[in-house]
């Protein structure tokens, strides 16, 4: 039946296409041509390139930063929420059921709630005290992650809501871009414009999905262009978790 709707759709695009007309959209989304089988292809490949600059990069953390440093495992546990993200992002661009639609989209959620973490956890660290910065990192966590279960919470039991979600993740996103610019102007250290110059080029690249065009030979979509930019991010970010690691770590030493 799945393919049966897929050789209708071209079918129709073909005739639209002889007589001139527009293409619309099919089934809420714009027609693709299918490699492999894969239902969209540069979002697929995109993303696993997305996955593989996240491990290549924190490979090279790996590689100088000793596991004793503060925040070494927050970034490693930043690695695996990526991973987990992106590879749920290839499973759905390669075959959009709901199940996977779903998988896509909450661990996507757990990323940009993740992102945010990782900022108040290193604002706790301008905390002196160590059993008073541990009570905050503690009540940090579980509080996003109470947020989270209950985002996915609603969107499961009650309503799949698109607006919500994305009205949801625009303002944690929102919340981290405030945190990490305070962080930055609290403490201009070499390092923090990194993090800032992190937050400014995903906000940017994010009007990418504002966009709403017909594929670019039916297989780049605005969509695809997003994953194709966010590539190069995670080297900077594994960079400034570097940075932020060693700056620390020669604090605590001190």
């Amino acid at each position: 039946m799945y393919f049966t709707r897929y050789d209708c759709t071209w079918k129709t695009v073909d005739v639209f296409t002889e007589r001139g007309y527009n293409i619309p959209q099919f089934y809420g989304k714009w027609p693709f041509k299918r490699i492999l089988g894969i239902q969209e292809p540069a979002s697929c490949l995109f993303s696993i390139l997305n996955g593989l600059a996240n491990v290549l990069a924190f490979r090279r953390f790996f590689k100088y930063i000793p596991s004793r440093a503060p925040m070494f495992f927050v970034t490693f546990f930043q690695l695996i929420v990526a991973c987990n993200a992106w590879f749920w992002s290839s499973v759905f661009h390669t075959r959009d059921f709901m199940w996977t639609e779903r998988l896509d989209y909450f661990s996507a959620t757990s990323l940009v709630l993740y992102a945010l973490y990782f900022t108040l956890h290193r604002w706790t660290m301008e905390v002196e005290q160590v059993r008073s910065r541990k009570k905050l990192q503690l009540l940090c966590r579980n509080f996003l992650l109470a947020v989270y279960v209950a985002h996915v919470s609603y969107l499961t039991f009650r309503k799949f809501d698109y607006g919500f979600n994305m009205r949801m993740n625009v303002s944690f996103g929102v919340a981290n871009t405030i945190s990490v610019i305070s962080l930055w102007l609290l403490r201009r250290n070499e390092h923090q414009w990194k993090c800032v110059l992190i937050v400014i080029l995903t906000n940017v690249f994010i009007g990418f999905e504002l966009l709403d065009f017909p594929p670019l030979s039916w297989i780049i979509d605005a969509h695809a262009i997003w994953h194709l930019l966010t590539i190069p991010l995670p080297f900077l970010f594994y960079s400034y978790a570097a940075d932020v690691c060693l700056y620390l770590l020669k604090e605590k030493e001190a």
